[in-house]
């Protein structure tokens, strides 16, 4: 299993999850499908709160979190675990 920390933004209710890594030469590389884990998790920790949002392979490529032969995947996303509250209708959507 591959596993990522969010870290809380400053300003907003959310949580910061970057998907790559630094080679030797120091340049930022993607996560590739082929190299990864079946599993991703992505660990949230705050004052009150904690969470491990697990990730298959499969949703993983399917939501571009994972780069293949195919597709790039995403560089870093944003997470809004249950504990959120009073965001707007559009960061709900996203939340679920």
């Amino acid at each position: 299993m591959r596993s990522r920390f969010g870290k809380k933004t400053a300003r907003k209710l959310d949580y910061f999850v970057a998907f790559w890594w630094k080679d030797p030469l120091n340049k930022n590389l993607l996560f590739r499908s082929e190299a990864s884990s079946k599993e991703l998790a992505i660990v949230e920790k705050d004052t009150d709160y904690e969470g491990i949002f697990i990730i298959s392979e499969d949703a993983a490529i399917k939501h571009w979190i994972l780069t293949n032969e195919t597709q790039r995947e995403k560089m870093a996303m944003t997470i809004y675990p249950s504990w959120c509250q009073k965001l707007n209708e559009t960061t709900k959507a996203t939340q679920k």
